[in-house]
């Protein structure tokens, strides 16, 4: 069965959208939002962590269309969740230049390991891989797989972390030569603003 987002769930992706946009906050384009989202659960700015619990891990989960209403989720999946999103955010920190740690990048694939894939198609064409069905396992492997589709299509190195250090949100760098530092223009103001104070 190939994974196509529950329409019952446009409505609260255009809101999401267009607060994002209101923003400023730069989004990745495609299955890639899913994984930019994912790793900001637990930045800075937002000032709570979205996964703290495995019901709230739950909710995340179920808002986009990756886990069946009201499954029940326990502290091994939160740990396998949390796992998986710290290795993905020391996998976008080396596109910055930051060195991947390999115990990162086993966690990956320890957390991911159990899930299963679908073709997603558009237009009677594949388009990309997604979860075979609306199990946990399955939803961590879809967010691996949309990695590896990113990757082949170049557009991985782009992911990175906001330089902001009260914020560290994941965006999409929009830059031309990949010099990209803040997730949003305000996050940007923020930092040469401090900048201009410190040097008077």
């Amino acid at each position: 069965m190939a994974w196509q987002p529950l329409k019952e769930l446009d409505a609260k992706r255009r809101r999401q959208r267009k607060a994002a946009r209101a923003a400023g906050l730069k989004k990745a384009p495609g299955d890639l939002e899913l994984v930019r989202a994912f790793v900001s659960t637990v930045a800075r700015a937002k000032r709570v962590d979205e996964l703290a619990t495995p019901a709230r891990l739950g909710r995340w989960l179920e808002n986009r269309g990756l886990l069946d209403a009201g499954a029940a989720l326990g502290e091994a999946e939160q740990r396998s969740a949390l796992d998986l999103r710290r290795g993905l955010r020391n996998l976008i920190l080396a596109n910055s230049g930051v060195a991947a740690d390999p115990a990162m990048l086993e966690r990956i694939e320890a957390s991911s390991t159990g899930g299963r894939f679908a073709l997603r198609y558009e237009g009677g064409l594949p388009v990309g891989f997604g979860p075979a069905s609306r199990r946990f396992d399955d939803a961590l492997g879809a967010l691996a797989a949309i990695v590896v589709t990113a990757r082949s299509e170049g557009l991985w190195p782009r992911l990175k972390i906001c330089s902001g250090s009260d914020c560290r949100r994941a965006f999409f760098d929009t830059s031309p030569n990949f010099t990209g530092r803040w997730c949003s223009p305000q996050c940007g103001d923020k930092h040469r603003a401090a900048g201009h104070r410190r040097r008077r």
